[in-house]
């Protein structure tokens, strides 16, 4: 564990122990239990098409020393039938502390989350630790009128490799505004830093390596000519949703994304990938807009559907490169090896929730999705069907 994760698991655990040691005379305790299985004919969401079919079990125990603070102890594990290297283990402790009342102007809002995830042998590389720390203030200026504001600050690091780790700090503001009865607009801006370590693909200084008895690309071979340099990438990001109800039961939302790099000039990640588990998968630039739609027309049955449209450019990485292409990582533009996604979802779900006089609570659910993704690289040019269900408990 590195120091972010040192610092974070100190906060929070530091927390946990001022709780215990205050009056616990309100203490309330929560019981969690799920599972679900998953089919999917693309499990690495590539043109490999690989079918695989995995379940997840997770369990949580909540604890409610305070009426403002919650305390989360949970754990899961996931199963894959085929590639059983991919199975992992995952505990996590959480805390959420809402300090000010549900009635008052001012809400306050603080979370913290560390966890470790752990894989069998074959993929123990991608073993990692999380931390997560965020607060929002918010304010309501009218009736109708709500400004919200925060930071949130995420921290990935690979255990087994001493380069690898990711830092994310965000900073937000939005608004939420209700118009003209039931129509209700939420605007949220931000702006995000992400530390990566690139080369500088617009150097000249290329140098050939012409060895006939090793077959190695040159465009990779000048890769190891050019120094490492850290820096952090900056975002910037919108959001609009603007959600109506139509009658008492049925709801639907329209929501529009745009994701745009400050400073990105083409540098390009060395042995990163965008890949299948790659923490570089949720660093893009481009839009998307999805368009939703929740209801609950039939009895004690939740049905949710939607489409979605994504427009995505990632960062280059080197792994992308291979010996067809002649040119050189100088000779050629950035947007030619730069991976640009358009991609098309949908989604239909299926909610039952069921509560007993007890207060036992019980939940089965259904998901069916449909993913459409063309891409400028081959590899990423693939179609995933996906079926989930899955049965969760509240005690």
């Amino acid at each position: 564990m590195n120091k972010s994760n040192q610092t974070l698991a100190a906060i929070i655990i530091t927390l946990s122990l001022l709780v215990f040691m205050s009056d616990t005379s309100y203490a309330k305790f929560g019981f969690n239990f799920g599972t679900s299985t998953t089919s999917s004919d693309n499990m690495f969401n590539d043109s490999n098409k690989v079918y695989d079919i995995f379940s997840t079990t997770s369990a949580s125990v909540d604890i409610y020393p305070l009426t403002s603070l919650k305390i989360s102890f949970s754990g899961e594990q996931t199963y894959y039938r085929e590639t059983i290297g991919l199975g992992n283990v995952m505990g996590d402790l959480s805390l959420t502390f809402i300090p000010t009342k549900p009635q008052s102007k001012l809400s306050l809002y603080f979370s913290g989350s560390i966890n470790g995830r752990t894989y069998h042998n074959e993929f123990s590389s991608i073993d990692n630790n999380y931390g997560q720390l965020s607060g929002v203030i918010g304010y309501q200026l009218r009736p109708n009128l709500n400004i919200r504001g925060g930071v949130d600050y995420k921290a990935t690091v690979y255990v087994n490799s001493d380069d690898d780790y990711k830092r994310d700090l965000d900073f937000f503001a939005g608004a939420n505004y209700s118009f003209l009865g039931n129509n209700v607009l939420d605007m949220e801006f931000g702006y995000s830093m992400t530390n990566y370590t690139y080369k500088d693909r617009n150097l000249d200084s290329v140098q050939h390596w012409d060895n006939p008895d090793v077959y190695i690309p040159a465009d990779i071979l000048w890769l190891f000519r050019i120094p490492d340099t850290k820096e952090n990438l900056q975002l910037l990001f919108m959001s609009y949703r603007l959600s109506r109800t139509i009658g008492s039961k049925t709801g639907l939302n329209v929501t529009y994304t745009s994701r745009i790099y400050q400073n990105y000039k083409g540098g390009f990640l060395w042995g990163a990938s965008t890949g299948f588990l790659s923490p570089w998968t949720a660093v893009w630039d481009g839009q998307t807009v999805s368009f939703n739609l929740k209801s609950y027309i039939i009895p004690k049955l939740i049905i949710k559907t939607g489409i979605g449209y994504w427009d995505k450019s990632y960062l280059i990485t080197s792994d992308k490169y291979d010996g067809s292409d002649t040119r050189t990582y100088a000779d050629a533009k950035s947007e030619d090896f730069a991976r640009n996604d358009f991609v098309t979802k949908i989604y239909f779900g299926l909610q039952w929730p069921i509560a007993f006089s007890s207060g036992f609570f019980m939940e089965p659910t259904l998901n069916i999705e449909y993913t459409k993704n063309r891409s400028n690289k081959p590899l990423y040019y693939f179609d995933n069907f996906s079926i989930t269900a899955g049965v969760s408990f509240r005690f």
